[in-house]
């Protein structure tokens, strides 16, 4: 039963793992819809933690994606964080410019 569970987790982990992308991978567009998003959810001292940031495109169909993000909020003078997960949907804006709409935003520790 055990053995059932873990090869399904491994390849879960090992995908992800191996999807997420580098902050120098980023779309400039999602970097700074990320970095607004932390402003609205934290204080104006707070910032986000950048080596707890993970994003993932997955692509639904031909030309349709989504974008899973985790990243992590810290507290001016406190040494944990609050993270949180977000869905964003890529739409070209005008003059073929990427934007990144967010979808849903909810906190996950």
């Amino acid at each position: 039963m055990k053995i059932r569970l873990l090869l399904p987790c491994l390849f879960i982990i090992t995908s992800l793992a191996l999807g997420t992308a580098t902050a120098d991978q980023l779309p400039e567009p999602l970097v700074f819809q990320i970095q607004r998003l932390v402003t609205l959810l934290g204080d104006a001292q707070d910032r986000e933690e950048m080596d707890g940031r993970m994003i993932q495109k997955i692509t639904r169909a031909p030309n349709d994606h989504i974008v899973l993000t985790i990243f992590g909020v810290q507290a001016f003078g406190e040494k944990q964080n609050t993270q949180y997960f977000a869905v964003f949907v890529p739409e070209k804006a005008e003059a073929n410019a990427q934007h990144f709409k967010l979808i849903d935003a909810i906190r996950i520790g």
